[in-house]
């Protein structure tokens, strides 16, 4: 053998194995996270929380920071935010700080330091609220529905085995409808997408309110692609509605701890959510008496 093989250190995966590292066990520490598969529960490494605390002690208050360092702490931050339900749509406002950068220097605003005094609330709560991996894991779901706007107002439907199909629907305001832009009104401030987007939000607020959610999934339909997009991404980089909306969804996904599956369903296949969006000239008992004569169940429909 030559001198050369013979000084070789052993190979890092020998060393790891005489310090255990490949011991079985329930609650191990992997790449800086801890998994414990009995609790089912993702946790930040001890040294996580204490780095956490000094990037938020450390852009308090401030109006000003450099660009790079931004850079750095928002990558920080998205290396965490695995453990941290409810992060995943606190990051428009960040991200929307890097295209306004001025001489390698952001500006944070007070827009920017509400969504740090987000993140900052959930991080001090991880100590009593381990991350369960069912809210971060999509699992069979538990309630199924899809959900659709328009311009006069928002609605869905949901089914869960156990309980009757579930039919709901809520007008816009006039003083929405009036913003949302089109031909006819093309200095308006509002997209279809985003009173999609809120139909979407919408849909898992009377989820939570009609199901125990708790750990579970819901898996929701909607036919606007942008909608489905921010919802699977969590953010968006741009300022308004949409940004305020992801932050809203993330957040309410943490409150009430389920994980959420947004996907995209066609138009033509999603008559159930569209009547229920659009059929405004109806009656909520009219509304009822056409879902059970065109889409009739084995139980009647519950508005």
């Amino acid at each position: 053998m030559s001198p050369r093989l013979t000084n070789c250190q052993e190979a890092a995966s020998v060393k790891k194995l005489k310090r255990s590292d490949g011991a079985l066990t329930t609650r191990k520490l992997i790449l800086g996270w801890i998994l414990d598969t009995l609790r089912k529960t993702l946790e930040l490494a001890d040294h996580r929380p204490a780095i956490l605390a000094s990037l938020f002690d450390e852009v308090r208050g401030r109006k000003r920071i450099s660009q790079k360092r931004w850079e750095s702490i928002i990558g920080q931050l998205r290396f965490m935010s695995l453990a941290m339900p409810g992060s995943s749509g606190l990051f428009s406002a960040l991200q929307v700080g890097l295209k306004h950068s001025d001489k390698g220097r952001i500006k944070l605003t007070p827009h920017i330091h509400a969504y740090l005094q987000d993140f900052d609330h959930i991080a001090q709560s991880l100590a009593t609220r381990p991350t369960q991996l069912a809210e971060l894991i999509p699992e069979l779901p538990s309630v199924l529905g899809a959900c659709d706007a328009a311009k006069p107002g928002m609605g869905g439907v949901l089914f869960c085995p156990g309980f009757t199909p579930l039919l709901w629907r809520a007008p816009f305001p006039t003083a929405v409808q009036i913003r949302l832009v089109s031909f006819a009104n093309p200095h308006g401030n509002l997209t279809n997408s985003n009173l999609e987007q809120a139909g979407v939000l919408a849909q898992a607020d009377v989820a939570t309110e009609q199901y125990d959610l708790r750990e579970l999934t819901l898996a929701t339909l909607c036919d606007n692609t942008a909608a489905v997009s921010r919802n699977r991404k969590g953010s968006i980089t741009v300022k308004g509605p949409p940004a305020n909306m992801c932050r809203s969804t993330s957040l309410h996904r943490r409150h009430y701890r389920y994980c959420c599956e947004v996907s995209h369903i066609s138009r033509d296949s999603n008559s159930m959510a569209d009547d229920a969006s659009r059929l405004w000239h109806l009656s909520d008992s009219q509304l009822l008496a056409h879902f059970n004569s065109k889409y009739p169940q084995t139980q009647p429909w519950q508005m």
